[in-house]
């Protein structure tokens, strides 16, 4: 997990970065790892930040479900934030 974002000491949103998705091994490994926080942390706000991917892919990995977000890194940046 490369970023967890709290408020009010509560869990808001989990976040990995990975330059590309392309390869299905690094793909998996990112998913994968958001999955394990999402169900450690109970925490259904998932994203993966990416050079130029964007969209919402429903995942399925050895058992684990989630909803996960992509999003490319300068519309993250520049993407208004409370």
């Amino acid at each position: 997990m490369d970023f967890v974002v709290l408020e009010n000491g509560k869990v808001r949103e989990l976040i990995q970065v990975s330059l590309r998705l392309d390869d299905e091994k690094t793909r998996k490994r990112e998913f994968l790892a958001l999955l394990h926080a999402s169900k450690r942390l109970k925490c259904k706000n998932l994203t993966v930040i990416t050079l130029d991917e964007e969209g919402v892919e429903d995942i399925s990995l050895y058992g684990m479900k989630g909803r996960i977000k992509l999003i490319p890194l300068v519309k993250w940046l520049l993407d208004s934030r409370p």
